[in-house]
């Protein structure tokens, strides 16, 4: 048998496999004649053409191009005129030459149409017919005789005056619309996210076009184009012929406003000693969008949330316009130097006792955490990614191996400032906060009439403390008579600790230096007798802390301790 015949005769024998497979297919399920046809959707699509001159003229009544899940038009108050992005001008040029552009999605929402998708090409089509765009060189239309018009580098306005007898042409050029005349908020939010996903949608886009109270509040605290979002999100200058934010390098888009969602990520979670598990994940933010609990909550006129939000972003909004920290790149106001900024401020407040009781002098924070910054940029303190740490006679020291987490990346290590304007996991989180509290930031910009009355403790209450300890160091025992001592804060200060007598002590100065702004097991034991604060979660916070073999307590003990044991 030949090669020819045996190709012929393999075809054959597959035309009998398939008949044969046809045929038990039909007995086995029962194929009939049957034809399928599609239900007819529920959504109610009609394919249309509209003309520009129609747009145009129901343009920001009937056409609202702003809907809360399109994008900000970055590119509109500031185009001067007779310019445009060359994006539009390319655009603008294809369009005048007759050249096809992707359809228009419009869905009527209260007897107004909302562009879903193609808000940029609508609004770039917009504005060149307000003479806002200008066509690139080589710009030439041809009519059906061979007859050249040359429209380079001219607008709208340049044309009606130069060629009046274009002006019907472009006006009657057409937009590819879809009309939806049904479409509810979820399946607009659905259509929109479907439609520009092949444009490569940021997850902060994707968060946008939800409806709902929480994107609301981040939008209107954070877009660039929102008109009551911070300035340092709207405050613009023209650099090489390009706006950009004047006082943080963030770009013009959706990372304003998610700066504003980790904010209130930030203040939901209850901060790095609550349950934040990082600045960075955007699979966090997702789920924040979504929750029920949080949406309840910003919509309750009695939880103070919403106002707390508001407190930070205002700090935060005038900490940074008054400027960088120092000259240095790391000084500058990315996202990752942000996220830190709003860390320290959330949790100066809550020492504080919360926003409502943070006043801080804003000039005055800022002159203090940036000579901080200045000085630990200086110092060679490093981070290794994971790795934590605490507070020990003011120095911030590397846990025990035993109490770091297994994937601590040792081969790694980064100085103050990367980390600084960097990630935002807990442990860079906590190694900038750490760092700040040596330096004392939790006062920075206070009154000292902002946590107690006073810092130092008064004659009178020296006194009264000398009678109840009978005239001894109530740490070494010794007769205070025949040393130097001073008055001290048993739970710190710069933890919230109040200048009265329930919270001081008379201890010799060596004591004093060694206990700096830290706290040990005894002197908890001692505050819960001064206040009789006998507990079970304070009995247990102590047992709890006894368990490491360690008498000196971290930062998160001693704040957990102040709320437990004096509110």
């Amino acid at each position: 048998m030949s090669i020819v015949d045996k190709i012929l005769k393999k075809q054959d024998d597959k035309k009998e496999v398939k008949a044969v497979m046809a045929a038990e297919s039909k007995e086995l399920y029962q194929v009939d004649d049957y034809t399928f046809v599609a239900a007819l959707t529920n959504i109610n699509k009609n394919h249309d053409e509209w003309t520009f001159l129609k747009m145009y003229q129901d343009f920001g009544t009937m056409v609202n191009d702003k809907p809360v899940y399109q994008r900000p038009d970055v590119d509109g108050s500031g185009l001067l005129m007779g310019e445009g992005n060359n994006w539009q001008k390319q655009l603008m040029r294809d369009v005048i030459q007759g050249n096809p552009f992707q359809p228009i999605h419009l869905r009527l929402k209260n007897g107004v149409w909302e562009i879903v998708d193609g808000g940029h090409r609508t609004r770039s089509v917009v504005k060149f017919l307000k003479g806002f765009v200008k066509l690139p060189k080589d710009t030439i239309i041809t009519d059906v005789n061979g007859k050249e018009f040359d429209l380079s580098e001219m607008t709208f306005t340049d044309i009606l005056r130069k060629y009046p007898m274009l002006a019907e042409y472009i006006w009657n050029l057409k937009f590819e619309v879809y009309e939806y005349t049904n479409l509810s908020d979820r399946q607009a939010t659905k259509l929109f996210i479907k439609l520009n996903n092949l444009n490569k949608m940021s997850p902060a886009d994707k968060r946008n076009a939800v409806h709902g109270i929480i994107a609301d509040v981040c939008r209107d605290r954070g877009a660039v184009d929102a008109e009551k979002a911070l300035s340092i999100f709207t405050i613009t200058e023209t650099k090489s012929g390009k706006d950009t934010l004047r006082y943080t390098s963030l770009p013009r888009n959706r990372a304003t406003d998610e700066i504003v969602s980790y904010a209130l990520h930030y203040l939901y979670m209850g901060g790095i000693f609550g349950e934040l598990k990082s600045l960075e994940s955007q699979s966090a933010l997702d789920k924040m969008y979504e929750d029920e609990t949080l949406e309840a909550k910003l919509g309750n006129s009695t939880d103070t949330l919403l106002s707390d939000l508001d407190s930070l972003l205002k700090v935060v909004n005038d900490v940074i316009i008054l400027g960088k920290f120092s000259s240095a790149r790391s000084a500058n106001w990315g996202k990752g130097a942000i996220k830190k900024l709003i860390m320290l401020i959330c949790e100066s407040a809550w020492n504080a006792g919360g926003f409502k009781k943070y006043k801080p002098d804003v000039k005055k924070l800022h002159n203090e955490l940036s000579e901080s910054f200045k000085e630990l940029c200086k110092s060679k303190v490093k981070h290794k990614p994971r790795r934590l740490y605490e507070v020990k006679d003011n120095k911030v020291v590397v846990l025990p191996k035993n109490k770091q987490p297994e994937n601590v990346n040792y081969s790694e290590e980064y100085k103050f400032s990367g980390v600084f304007s960097g990630g935002g996991r807990v442990d860079d989180l906590q190694y900038i906060y750490y760092h700040f509290l040596t330096k004392g930031f939790l006062g920075f910009g206070l009154k000292t009439t902002t946590k107690d009355d006073s810092r130092s403790f008064t004659e009178k209450q020296k006194d009264e403390l000398y009678i109840i300890q009978d005239g001894k160091c109530a740490v070494t025992g010794q007769d205070l008579d025949s040393i130097e001592y001073a008055a001290d804060h048993i739970l710190p200060h710069t933890y919230g600790g109040p200048t009265d007598v329930k919270n001081g002590q008379l201890i010799c100065k060596d004591a004093n230096e060694m206990k700096s702004s830290g706290m040990t097991i005894s002197e908890v034991e001692l505050l819960c007798d001064r206040y009789d604060c006998h507990t079970e979660k304070i009995k247990a916070l102590i047992e709890y802390t006894k368990l490491f073999g360690d008498d000196r307590l971290d930062g998160e003990t001693i704040k957990k301790v102040k709320e437990l044991v004096i509110g």
